[in-house]
């Protein structure tokens, strides 16, 4: 299992411990990469556009998580102003650096934004600085994983960091369709991808992203036209593809389930009281999901189940299975 689908599979831990994760932390608030996110899979020396991302990302391991640094210093903060319109980058990435290892506050600085106006001189608004640092986050992330010149442009990784960071790389890998893709279709797909992942976009609530995000459907074809005989024209049989199976709706399936569910007095108790328990039931369980403890820790426990999962997958599925039972348990308390 690659580290994306490690990635993938904590999050849906955290789906069925809280419910769902909440929301995706404001940029501000973003936890710095853990070594595994940044670890090396196609090779310890990626260059692309002029741009030493091997040394980057050994920079920053070492900076924020202490590993033994084997690159050459990155250029300051400073200096990478000065030649913005050569290493555009690295200015990014430095930003990243700067940003996660607080080192504004080394300077007497209570902001990233003031210490970086201080030392440059230019004027630069806050939602340009953090616009690069997502490039630099993401430009991370895909020279880690092999794919640095599958870089998305800095507009289109900032709709991408809508999503869950671990998701960055699978969602692009999902839309994109090359450069002629516009803002408001990746916006669109990306709400799409959110929507059949179940996972929250930034800012909002996990609900939120479900109710509202656009269903983008399928080019419509014409069909090809058939004779008498049901061949074609050329009289090549035609073979009429298979339809695909309905996803039955959720409270249908809900509905369906409870009476297995619940014990027989409960069940009957609410579809005495309520006209649609399945209903019911699924607003407890949202209320549990919103009762989720210390949400501002998900991604430290993300980082420990990650390394259990990996020393110990058989402990890792008991966890998984404890925590689904937990969080059902604690939701059907709720219905009244």
């Amino acid at each position: 299992m690659n580290a994306m689908n490690e990635k993938s599979l904590i999050l849906d831990l955290k789906a069925e411990e809280c419910g769902a994760v909440l929301m995706v932390p404001p940029i501000e608030e973003e936890t710095p990469f853990s070594p595994e996110e940044l670890k090396m899979e196609f090779g310890s020396h990626v260059q692309e556009g002029g741009v030493d991302y091997s040394s980057a990302i050994a920079n920053y391991l070492s900076a924020v998580h202490g590993q033994k640094k084997e690159a050459e210093p990155l250029p300051t903060i400073a200096e990478l102003f000065n030649e913005e319109t050569k290493a555009g980058m690295q200015l990014n990435l430095a930003l990243v650096l700067a940003r996660d290892t607080k080192e504004y506050r080394n300077h007497g600085f209570r902001s990233l934004e003031d210490w970086v106006n201080s030392n440059v001189g230019v004027p630069m608004n806050h939602s340009t600085i953090h616009r690069r640092i997502v490039h630099g986050r993401c430009a991370m992330l895909f020279a880690a994983k092999g794919m640095i010149d599958k870089l998305p442009s800095q507009a289109q990784c900032t709709i991408i960091s809508r999503l869950p960071r671990a998701h960055w790389i699978d969602a692009w890998k999902a839309i994109q369709t090359g450069s002629k893709f516009g803002k408001d279709a990746l916006i669109n797909a990306v709400a799409n991808y959110a929507r059949q992942h179940r996972l929250p976009s930034r800012g909002k609530p996990i609900d939120s992203v479900l109710e509202d995000a656009p269903v983008m459907t399928p080019l419509k074809l014409n069909p090809v036209p058939i004779n008498t005989t049901g061949t074609t024209a050329n009289s090549t049989p035609t073979l009429q593809p298979a339809k695909a199976p309905e996803t039955p709706p959720l409270l249908n399936v809900i509905a369906e389930m409870l009476p297995r569910y619940l014990p027989a007095y409960r069940h009957k108790y609410l579809a005495k009281r309520y006209s649609n328990p399945a209903r019911r039931f699924v607003s407890a369980l949202k209320a549990q999901i919103r009762k989720c403890p210390e949400p501002e820790r998900m991604d430290l426990r993300e980082e420990l189940f990650t390394s259990i999962q990996q020393s110990d997958p058989e402990l890792a599925e008991q966890i998984n299975r404890t925590a689904r039972a937990i969080f059902f348990k604690a939701a059907t308390k709720k219905i009244r």
